[in-house]
């Protein structure tokens, strides 16, 4: 007899879902009950059995009576030993050890109606056992009671009457819910996603620019703003990463506001988000072979007005997906909960978020990445740094710039934040996926252990003798690696195939709404403030590139349309009054006092402009010029002696029709004109030419 050979066919199933360490001992029980059924005594077998194992309690001469006549009246089943059942496994219902399916559903159903835990859920259960509520698959007391203790239950539930068997509520808890079912009951469908099959995605097979990731994120410190805000506020960041690279190709920052009238908190607009976009569709560029931008519904939003423009434009190649909203119910005894973005959909950007966060947690002004982990001390920061921002108030220029401040000013903390973005752009250690499936590591040499690493490609470049004897040095061990390439160095040699939205259409792109109407100034320049890009003055030359590529100089006193974006400040792009694109204007930049030779290229600068502001007044002027010219050779001629008047002019003539040789004449004429030490009288040169 094997276990198989006493398992009917229907109930094969349930012999292959036991671990294998239950299948085995129902193997060796039914070896045992083969060998009690050929025995002519069975009292002798169950002896003789066990004393073959002697070592084992549960094969006493009593346990085996117990199992065979347990099989003779219950089957096969009677012979899984259910304490070694794990939890999630699936016994026949109404078997021993078994709960009946409709019990089991109902007691799901309850423990998933308790929003914190599942022992309520069991206290619940009781009361209504003993209440005589109907049990589904159960019933309720008074039938246990007749199957355990017989006879006519009481009229009142005792205090402990019997429990139905398995009811114990370590038992039970076998039956709980999945890890799904309970968060999608408990708290929705949106947090229980976490524990069904996700959406995995890969970059192989990708290029750069065809696809890019907008997001936004408060960061976990405080800043100061001076002159906007009276206390410290945590920066707001737009950022886009290419998701082929994994590079953060574009982010901009400012800190939340404070409306002193409401006390409201302003936070990110789409104002930013459009600079953002324009920004990364008009300067870094977008595949031509596809692009898509991914983007949620909220504040880093694409409108379905400009989704349109950017399709047309770009010939259809640039398109744009939208994360999920989630909110739907797990059931319909459920609410509709508030709508919101699927975070997972952009996990690639969210997990560099939190990478980010990581490595500026070491920036001063910490609010800790959630109310229990904000560090107590903050609240002391604040009040100090809110009393030295009433104090720089009062204090006379240069004693306030004297003052230290606890927490770092918004443009100190966004060259700090820059220059660690750079480091994390240029990372080679990494677990970015899809890397090495893309093929996007680099070979490296180098020509001892303490030399720097050389690209391979270098090798190329040398001579033929120098590069055989450089490929010998490099056989020995550790002079050749194999890493993994940096975002920066995969964007970077990516970007050269990406094509540019055409400067025009940065003003319908980023809206009437979003230009500063501005007026040249008598200096030829334009001229604004603007925190977003930076403290200070912002000065532009008032020359335009046209789209080809003619140079026009703007009139002082006009006013014009100009768009700047915080995102690259080395240029506006320029719009008539009634936003006709015009040009690009570019940045003036201030040269350091010490640095002479920048002084010299910005002097140079200004001398190229000032000739070419020149060049109209010099053609208005050119009969001015020509009249000067005239009287300057005149008065040249009358002062050196030469023949002004007629009768100077006829005497001339005679002089030079005497001469043995004209051309002489004219020789010794052009010479002495030539010379300015010298000069002769006519009857000086009759006397030279008569010798």
């Amino acid at each position: 007899m094997t276990a198989l050979s006493t398992i009917p066919t229907a109930e094969t199933l349930v012999f292959a879902q036991l671990p294998q360490s239950v299948k085995d001992e129902v193997g060796l029980w039914t070896k045992i009950i083969g060998e009690v059924e050929a025995a002519r005594s069975k009292s002798k077998a169950f002896a003789e059995i066990a004393k073959r194992y002697p070592s084992s309690k549960s094969l006493s001469a009593a346990n085996i009576r117990t199992k065979y006549y347990a099989f003779k009246r219950d089957g096969w089943q009677s012979l899984i030993n259910k304490s070694k059942l794990p939890r999630h496994n699936v016994v026949a219902p109404n078997t021993p050890g078994g709960q009946p399916a409709a019990f089991v559903e109902f007691w799901k159903g309850l423990q998933e109606s308790y929003q914190r835990n599942s022992r309520a859920a069991y206290r619940e259960l009781i009361r209504r056992y003993r209440n005589g509520d109907q049990i589904p698959g159960i019933g309720n007391w008074r039938n246990i009671w007749i199957d355990a203790v017989g006879g006519r239950a009481p009229d009142v539930c005792p205090i402990n009457p019997p429990l139905p068997p398995g009811w114990g509520e370590r038992n039970l808890a076998r039956y709980r819910p999945t890890k799904f079912e309970l968060t999608a009951s408990r708290i929705g469908r949106s947090a229980a996603a976490e524990f069904r099959p996700l959406v995995y995605t890969t970059r192989v097979g990708m290029r750069v620019g065809q696809g890019y990731m907008f997001d936004d994120m408060h960061h976990n410190n405080k800043v100061n703003w001076l002159g906007v805000n009276k206390t410290a506020m945590r920066p707001l960041e737009f950022s886009c990463i290419d998701l082929f690279s994994g590079c953060l190709i574009a982010w901009g920052a400012q800190p939340m506001t404070e409306d002193e009238a409401t006390g409201k908190r302003e936070m990110l607009r789409e104002t930013e988000m459009r600079f953002l976009l324009c920004h990364v569709m008009c300067t870094l560029g977008y595949h031509p072979e596809g692009c898509v931008l991914h983007v949620e519904h909220g504040t880093a939003a694409i409108r379905k007005d400009l989704e349109e423009l950017l399709f047309n434009w770009t010939g259809g190649a640039v398109t744009v997906s939208r994360g999920g909203i989630q909110g739907a119910v797990a059931h319909d005894g459920q609410f509709i909960g508030r709508p919101k973005g699927n975070s997972r959909s952009k996990a690639e950007l969210e997990s560099l978020h939190g990478f980010k966060q990581n490595e500026l947690a070491s920036l001063p002004g910490q609010v800790g990445k959630s109310r229990d982990f904000q560090p107590e001390q903050l609240h002391g920061m604040d009040k100090y740094n809110d009393l030295l921002l009433k104090a720089r108030a009062f204090l006379p220029a240069h004693r306030a710039e004297m003052l230290q401040f606890p927490i770092l000013e918004f443009n100190q903390w966004k060259q700090i934040v820059g220059e660690i973005y750079e480091r994390i752009n240029c990372r080679t250690e990494h677990n970015i996926e899809g890397y090495e499936e893309a093929g996007l590591v680099t070979t490296e040499y180098r020509l001892g252990i303490e030399a720097p690493w050389m690209p391979m490609t270098k090798l190329l470049t040398m001579p033929a003798d120098q590069r055989g004897a450089v490929e010998q040095l490099i056989e020995l061990p550790g002079m050749v690696r194999m890493r993994k390439m940096s975002p920066a160095e995969v964007w970077s040699i990516g970007r050269g195939d990406l094509h540019r939205l055409d400067a025009h259409y940065v003003p319908m792109l980023l809206g009437e709404k979003n230009a500063k109407m501005l007026r040249v100034q008598d200096d030829h320049t334009i001229t604004f403030q603007d925190r977003r890009i930076g403290p200070g003055i912002h000065r532009y030359l008032a020359q335009v590139q046209t789209q080809h590529g003619e140079l026009v100089n703007l009139q002082p006193g006009a006013a014009f349309a100009v768009y700047a974006t915080p995102f690259d400040p080395s240029a506006v792009f320029v719009a008539s009054e009634d936003n006709a694109f015009i040009g690009i204007a570019r940045r003036m930049q201030a040269a350091c006092k010490t640095d002479v030779e920048a002084i010299h290229r910005q002097i140079g600068k200004a001398m190229h402009f000032e000739q070419q502001l020149l060049d109209p007044v010099k053609a208005r002027h050119q009969e001015e010029a020509r009249a000067k010219k005239s009287m300057h050779e005149h008065n040249a001629r009358v002062m050196a002696g030469d023949p002004v008047t007629g009768e100077e002019l006829f005497r001339a003539e005679k002089i030079a029709e005497s001469a043995p040789d004209r051309e002489d004449v004219e020789a010794v004429t052009a010479h002495r004109r030539n010379d300015e030490d010298e000069e002769f009288s006519n009857d000086e040169i009759t006397k030279l030419f008569t010798n």
